[in-house]
């Protein structure tokens, strides 16, 4: 089984993805969508990223899926990654400890 970064490697360097995330940025750019996150618009040439609006680790049955991908700027993705790895809290039970604590 892989773990974290390998596994990531390995989903985004596969065919699949790179067929998906070139058909979501065409798609995108014709339209002249604006990012997902800051709506500002986005620019030929400008740094982007195709990302997940679900997290595929909390769904992966959406991670190819069209409807829960969105094209954003670089800085825009990196500013939700770190928000979220900084935010990531356990859920706590009704004892007032995570499940992991007991």
């Amino acid at each position: 089984m892989l773990k974290g970064n390998e596994e990531s490697r390995v989903f985004y360097s596969s065919a699949q993805w790179k067929r998906l995330a070139k058909q979501v940025k065409t798609a995108w750019l014709r339209h002249s969508m604006p990012c997902g996150y800051c709506k500002g618009p986005i620019n030929r040439g400008e740094r982007v990223i195709v990302d997940h609006v679900i997290n595929r680790k909390q769904r992966p049955d959406l991670a190819f899926s069209l409807y829960n991908l969105q094209l954003v700027h670089h800085a825009c993705n990196s500013k939700k990654y770190q928000f979220e790895e900084t935010n990531a809290k356990p859920e706590i039970g009704y004892d007032g400890f995570p499940d992991e604590w007991r």
